[in-house]
């Protein structure tokens, strides 16, 4: 995996909040960056998510994401899946990582693929959804 994989792999992971102060990125969850190379890292708030971006890298965080229904729990896997099925016209995607993990607090799926759409460079993208106290959040 490229060093930029592997960058984008270690986005999909839960920051400890032991040392660290947290803001929120949806109305149930908490990104916790101080103290990390994300401190510094630019806020733009959209709605009921956040995009966070720290060159080159960016992420989304939404809690009601297109094509979640209310009420409709499917597993953390089915949920990724319906969102990596959400493609543009003339969209390549070629998936490197997928898996699931559970903490004491949280059900975790995350994927990892490269996406290339027409005449552009291709562009690693990284897809989490994890679950918590019957809340769930979705990052990309």
């Amino acid at each position: 995996m490229k060093a930029s994989s592997a960058a984008l792999a270690g986005l999909l992971l839960l920051w400890p909040v032991q040392v660290y102060a947290c803001d929120g990125v949806t109305r149930h969850f908490m990104l916790c960056a101080d103290g990390s190379g994300w401190a510094d890292a630019e806020w733009d708030q959209f709605g009921d998510g956040v995009t966070v971006r720290l060159a080159p890298y960016a992420f989304d965080s939404v809690e009601d994401w297109s094509g979640r229904e209310e009420g409709v729990n499917p597993a953390v896997v089915v949920a990724l899946e319906a969102v990596m099925l959400d493609n543009m016209a003339g969209q390549v995607n070629v998936d490197h990582l997928r898996d699931t993990f559970q903490t004491p607090d949280l059900t975790v799926a995350r994927a990892l693929r490269t996406v290339t759409f027409e005449g552009d460079p291709p562009i690693q993208r990284a897809y989490m959804i994890a679950e918590g106290g019957g809340e769930r959040v979705l990052l990309i």
